[in-house]
């Protein structure tokens, strides 16, 4: 979707994610109403699984369209959405699944991903899949980190 594609699929991750945040015990019965834990590995399987299916696919893409990074790959912004997302449902600390991390965690996802910081700028330079997808995990994980921060000095809980 124009204009920004980068955000429209964050928000779509965003939204796809939102039953782990409000439905953690249909995938742990045993797991409390708002036990993270549940929430926190079906996140991270989402974020790990995009990363290690776009590289390749993102690679392809890439070579045939003959372009370095085509703004209609997306996989990228969803899995470095929910890299940061982790935030939101830290398990440590005893934290519960929040959505307050969790639009925060958007929001710092996508300002990382459009001002990239080093190393997020030097992962853009790579070709192929590899910096294509990099560079938004690189970008989430700064995201992931600053909600974190937040959230143990309780701005966001």
């Amino acid at each position: 979707m124009k204009p920004g594609p980068g955000t429209w699929a964050s928000i779509a991750a965003l939204l796809l994610w939102l039953p782990v945040l409000w439905f953690p015990s249909q995938w742990l019965p045993s797991a409390s109403q708002h036990s993270a834990l549940p929430a926190f590995f079906v996140t991270l399987v989402l974020a790990l699984l995009s990363t290690l299916i776009g590289i390749p696919i993102a690679s392809r893409v890439a070579r045939e369209a003959g372009l370095g990074d085509p703004q209609f790959v997306v996989l990228d912004e969803a899995a470095g959405t929910w890299t940061a997302l982790l935030a939101a449902c830290w398990p440590l600390a005893g934290w519960p699944v929040s959505w307050r991390a969790a639009l925060a965690a958007l929001v710092l996802f996508r300002l990382f991903d459009i001002w990239k910081p080093w190393p997020v700028s030097a992962l853009d330079r790579i070709h192929g899949g590899i910096g294509i997808m990099l560079d938004d995990i690189a970008a989430g994980l700064y995201s992931l980190v600053c909600v974190l921060i937040l959230r143990y000095f309780s701005v966001l809980r």
